[in-house]
Formats: C-alpha cells, structure tokens, sequence
C-alpha cells in the first residue's frame, strides 16, 4: 500500500465512523386518536433521533399544541402552526422556552423564516402573510393573495414558492411581493415540498415523492404507493416523509429514492402523522478529529512526493 493509499484509507475510516455513528433527529407534528365525533384527538410535537432512538414527547399539553400541522426546524428552533389554537408557535429543541405568535385567530397550514421575518399560508383565506418576529406586538401583515388554496410554502433568496391543493394542482414561484408569478410544476397535490440549491423535492397526496429541476422540468417520480405523503425534509444525503394515511408513519429514503425504511410508526390506534422536519447530526468530536488527521497525512504526502 502506497502512503497515499494508506493515508486515504485513514481518512476512509474516519468517515466511516462518522456514518456510523451519525443519526438524524427528527421532529414532527402528531395527532392522537379523538374520544369524540368530528374532533380531532390531543397533538404532540415529538422527537427522536433515528435510526436506533425512541419517540418521545417534546410539546403536550392542549394549552401549548392542539392540532398542528407544518413542523420547521428554523434558527436553532422547532416551529409549528397550530390552527387548533388560532397560533404560530415554536420552541427550543429541548422543549424549553415555548413562543406563540399570532392572537388566536390565525389559520396557518406551512410556515418559513428568513432572518426575523415570518412567512405563512393562510389556504382558506387564499392569501400569503408575514410576521415580524421582533415586533411587539407581532402581528400578521397580509403579503399577497389572490391565490388557489396555498399549503406549503418555501422562501429562497428573493423568491418565494409555494404549492396551491386545488383543481389544478401546482407548485409557483415569485417575486417576495407575489409579483411575477409564474406555475412551474401543475398536477400535483402537494401539502409540502422543499427547494434545496438544485431541486425540487415534493410529497404528493398520491403517495409519490417526486423530484424536479428549479424551473419545474425534469421531473422524475422518486417512491411510489406511500398513501397520503403529508410532509417531506431534505437533507445532504437523505429524504424524509411524513405519511398521514393508515399506517401512519415517517420514512427516510436516498436522495434517488432507494433504501426506503421506516423510521417512526405512530401507535395504530388511529394517531396520525402530520409534518415531519429534520435536525441533521453533527459529527463527534473524536470523528472530527480523526477524519482530519486522515486528511492531513494525503495532504504531507502529496507533499513530500511534489
């Protein structure tokens, strides 16, 4: 073996430690089974970090969460909208410091942050809202409507995208104050999607996780026959969805759609699912310490072979 053989294969196993011992910490939004007609059960915010953790309450409680919907991890919190209580609220990720925004009234589906700036859906009022965050009191300013049942919503730079759940079906993209709209994808109910620097990844009411180029071509059908797909996260390496429809649950799959595996089942006792996002592991430190020694043995190689 060569020295620089020998040294990539240090750093090789170094970075295999780190997949070995990385793990995702999932949060999302769950709705427990209803003891009374036409009412939805007790809402949690749950957490855990998979593979090989355990589900475990983060928010309970019907005067903290009700019956959310959209979960976000957004500036080092955890946020959800919860129309059950009429409020955007968000937490730290120990479940500590709970924030509530909005006076009881609002109707939120998806939420985004940029800086202090919140943005969110409002599908039954057909309009799109901000809140600044910093304000007291921070109330809703009306950004833009005349839209078709906007869900789930994503700022990018200076454009904002969202999907419209109605007869047509599609994903838009504009300006931050809704001018130059323009439909990039059409035929697809999608209660969530996420844009990363590439694609388009979207969930469907059809059970398909789908994945597009910015400007909507190129789409390319990633899972198939997952039921209602409810929520979707990206990550540098992996997909998660949130899958409403019986048996509810959260799977995790390849950036093209293989290895597909479940990560999360809710009880079957009628608890559904709802958004999922995703807090991606941070290396250990003893990792971290170990793939760069791995890298600084090929670096005084090259070195001494120059």
């Amino acid at each position: 073996m060569t020295r620089i053989a020998a040294a990539m294969a240090v750093t090789c196993i170094a970075m295999g430690a780190f997949s070995a011992q990385a793990a995702d910490t999932l949060y999302w939004t769950e709705v427990g089974p209803s003891t009374q007609p036409f009412r939805a059960g007790p809402g949690y915010i749950k957490s855990g970090t998979f593979p090989g953790g355990t589900a475990a309450p983060l928010v309970s409680g019907t005067s903290n969460v009700s019956s959310p919907n959209g979960v976000e991890f957004l500036g080092g919190r955890v946020w959800w909208t919860d129309p059950g209580l009429g409020t955007i609220n968000s937490v730290k990720p120990d479940g500590t410091d709970i924030q509530v925004y909005g006076d009881g009234t609002l109707n939120p589906y998806d939420i985004d942050l940029v800086g202090s700036t919140l943005y969110w859906t409002d599908q039954n009022a057909n309009q799109i809202f901000t809140i600044d965050t910093l304000a007291s009191p921070a109330v809703s300013t009306l950004l833009f409507g005349g839209l078709n049942k906007p869900v789930a919503i994503d700022v990018v730079g200076t454009q904002i995208y969202w999907s419209e759940v109605s007869s047509s079906g599609r994903i838009r993209r504009s300006d931050l104050d809704g001018a130059n709209a323009v439909t990039l994808l059409s035929g697809s109910q999608s209660y969530d999607f996420e844009v990363t620097d590439q694609y388009i990844y979207l969930a469907t009411t059809f059970g398909d996780v789908k994945r597009a180029n910015l400007d909507g071509s190129g789409i390319v059908t990633l899972a198939t026959g997952l039921g209602l797909a409810n929520g979707i996260d990206v990550t540098d390496d992996a997909i998660y969805v949130s899958q409403f429809q019986f048996p509810s649950q959260v799977v995790r799959m390849d950036l093209d759609g293989g290895n597909l595996t479940q990560v999360y089942g809710a009880p079957a006792d009628g608890t559904v699912v709802r958004g999922v996002a995703v807090l991606v592991a941070v290396p250990e430190p003893s990792t971290m310490v170990l793939s760069a020694l791995g890298l600084l043995g090929v670096a005084a190689v090259a070195r001494r072979r120059r």
